[in-house]
């Protein structure tokens, strides 16, 4: 690992986010404790994660880098007791990515109203469940991607968007890449 950096190991879109908390930490000098990620398995498959990252000071009080541990959110361990309330709706959309879905539905799953899911996973996840539900379905979409197999408008199909037109906007404005240039780059069949 010596001399690489976030980049040459995960998609563009999550190595952007990984860097720029690093920046964070950094600039800030204060640590971020039980961050939450959702972050790939060795399948590729999504998966929450709690992240906690500290400043690592010099002698002379400068900050020379990051120093961090990521470990699964194990819901039904010591896990912190609210994420146990969207447990359901995260479940749902991970099994469900390609199929629509209504906010509405997954209050309910939740057994919240409409605008307390909103402000559960604002306040838990740094983003609202319409924005996890796009993060799950464009990581899906780079892990197919990354297989280099289907047709890039199947891909777009199976992972929810109403098009190929919608999902390559969608894709490039999140990733910076096209999908055709994401599979060149990290598919091993395009190599």
């Amino acid at each position: 690992m010596i001399g690489k950096c976030d980049f040459d190991f995960n998609p563009p879109a999550l190595a952007s986010q990984y860097v720029e908390e690093d920046r964070k930490v950094m600039e800030e000098r204060k640590p971020l404790v039980d961050q939450i990620w959702l972050v790939q398995d060795a399948e590729g498959m999504p998966h929450w994660h709690l992240s906690t990252k500290i400043p690592l000071v010099d002698r002379d009080g400068g900050v020379i880098g990051v120093a961090g541990v990521m470990r699964p959110y194990d819901r039904t361990g010591s896990g912190p007791g609210s994420y146990q309330r969207l447990t359901a709706v995260c479940d749902h959309v991970l099994a469900h990515y390609g199929d629509p879905m209504e906010i509405p539905e997954l209050a309910r799953r939740a057994h919240l109203s409409v605008s307390q899911l909103q402000r559960e996973f604002r306040r838990l996840f740094q983003m609202t469940p319409s924005e996890y539900i796009l993060r799950v379905r464009l990581h899906m979409a780079g892990r197919q991607l990354e297989s280099g197999i289907k047709p890039v408008g199947q891909i777009a199909l199976d992972c929810g968007f109403y098009d190929q037109s919608h999902f390559t906007h969608t894709f490039r404005k999140h990733t910076g890449m096209s999908p055709l240039a994401y599979r060149s780059r990290f598919s091993p069949r395009q190599r």
